[in-house]
């Protein structure tokens, strides 16, 4: 049959109610997110902003590089972080600090060269930062050593961004980990990256230190 006018117009009021209340709901969604993505913003800057203090209040140097570990760890929404020095010599990455590693995990990687299957020997060869976004279906950890002692640590993905000094040359590395696949986004990758200028810096003001004793 046909609809008459009065149905014809109560099914378009309808869709009309529909529609504004799904565009209602997208409106609230999208407020709702970035709601949560400033707070999480805001969380990480204080977060860098307390890694900033301690860098200028604690004196003792083992002790700063665990503060700006926790904070790459806790920015990252990371379970697992190392942080190493450089070698320039032997070419090899030395463990300076960790979390979350088991005593394997931090007597294997204690001390890594470019050679081996870890995404901070990659970063090493490569002289820029390596992402992880799986372990198991990685081709640079495949069948290696490297990959069983990870997984057994809990380790699923990982990044690590190398520590340049000011005139460019690598003298360290910070790497987080995830217990889980992962991919970090473009703002946390950001803020790694301040914090590796920071931690560059303590490597290059321990090694002044050195040459002065």
């Amino acid at each position: 049959r046909r609809w008459d006018a009065s149905e014809v117009l109560l099914v378009s009021e309808a869709a009309e109610r529909t529609w504004s209340a799904m565009q209602r709901a997208r409106a609230a969604a999208a407020l709702k997110a970035s709601q949560e993505e400033l707070r999480g913003e805001l969380a990480d800057a204080r977060r860098l902003h307390e890694a900033s203090l301690r860098l200028i209040e604690e004196d003792d140097i083992q002790a700063l590089y665990g503060h700006l570990l926790d904070a790459a760890v806790s920015v990252m929404g990371a379970q697992f972080g190392s942080i190493q020095v450089l070698d320039a010599e032997r070419q090899q990455l030395k463990l300076l600090a960790s979390r979350g590693f088991t005593p394997e995990a931090q007597a294997y990687f204690s001390v890594v060269d470019a050679h081996g299957g870890s995404s901070c020997g990659a970063a090493l060869a490569a002289g820029e930062r390596v992402v992880i976004a799986d372990m198991e279906a990685s081709e640079v950890m495949a069948g290696t050593r490297d990959l069983e002692v990870s997984l057994a640590c809990g380790m699923r993905s990982v990044q690590s961004t190398p520590l340049l000094s000011r005139d460019g040359y690598v003298v360290g590395m910070i790497s987080t980990h995830w217990d889980r696949p992962h991919v970090p986004s473009e703002r946390k990758l950001r803020l790694i990256d301040v914090l590796a200028r920071q931690a560059a810096d303590l490597i290059e003001r321990r090694a002044a230190l050195e040459e002065l004793a």
